[in-house]
């Protein structure tokens, strides 16, 4: 090889330079990758992380639903209506915060708060309701002797007595104390010397509720009741008056 090759292939100071910048630009190039890829990792592990939190958040929420519904059932006061009304805005309550720990791009924090602030009220709730029904088995079951069975008519109605309502439309309910509703309604009926007009209902508060919407003209119940009745209807004492008892 001649003298004149041999220079041309003697590298330049130039020449070992830019190889130096192009091993440090693709190192930087991999580092940086490195650091990408490291993040996803972490990025996909806390997703992971709070996709399962939210997963249980929804399961304890559901379960809080499951436990308020049937203090609800059980109480069997609410009208059907309302019934209806609250299981549907709890079950799309349920539904959109387990979509939101699914389907949103960031971790959904404002999702998990507001299951926990479902979760807690519907737990108070579901005490409440249990409580209040477990006054309302001891008043039935016979714990409490409370066998007085009433009619009551609006506060301002003009009938005095059991006389004066001879031709009024009675809002009647068989589920609890039914034996004793069923034996009043013949009281009456022998009274007045006729049959009395009944309108059965499901609950208690349906009951109420016909009689302050002027579906029925009175309803007969058991005063026991009176107090349960106060607390789903405020001021329902106040509107009313015994006629018969």
């Amino acid at each position: 090889m001649s003298q004149q090759d041999k220079r041309s292939r003697r590298r330049r100071p130039s020449d070992e330079r830019n190889d130096v910048r192009r091993k440090k630009r693709h190192s930087n190039r991999k580092n940086i990758s490195d650091r990408h890829r490291r993040r996803r990792k972490v990025k996909k592990r806390e997703n992971k992380l709070s996709r399962t939190i939210g997963l249980v958040l929804a399961i304890v929420q559901l379960i809080a639903t499951g436990i308020f519904m049937a203090g609800i059932f059980k109480l069997n006061m609410l009208p059907t209506k309302y019934v209806v009304a609250a299981t549907v805005a709890l079950v799309l309550f349920w539904g959109i915060i387990l979509a939101s720990q699914f389907f949103s791009k960031k971790n959904a924090i404002t999702g998990k708060i507001i299951s926990v602030l479902i979760t807690v009220l519907l737990i108070f709730s579901s005490y409440y309701l249990f409580k209040v029904s477990g006054t309302v088995s001891k008043i039935s079951g016979g714990e409490y002797k409370l066998d007085k069975v009433v009619v009551s008519v609006m506060a301002d109605d003009s009938a005095e007595a059991i006389k004066d309502a001879k031709n009024y439309t009675f809002g009647v309910q068989y589920k609890m104390n039914g034996d004793q509703i069923k034996q009043t309604v013949q009281a009456i009926n022998e009274e007045l010397g006729t049959e009395i007009k009944t309108e059965e209902y499901d609950t208690l508060a349906e009951q109420a509720e016909a009689l302050h919407d002027g579906k029925v003209d009175a309803i007969i119940y058991n005063q026991g009741f009176t107090g349960v009745l106060e607390e789903a209807f405020e001021g329902y004492e106040d509107n009313t008056k015994v006629i018969y008892f």
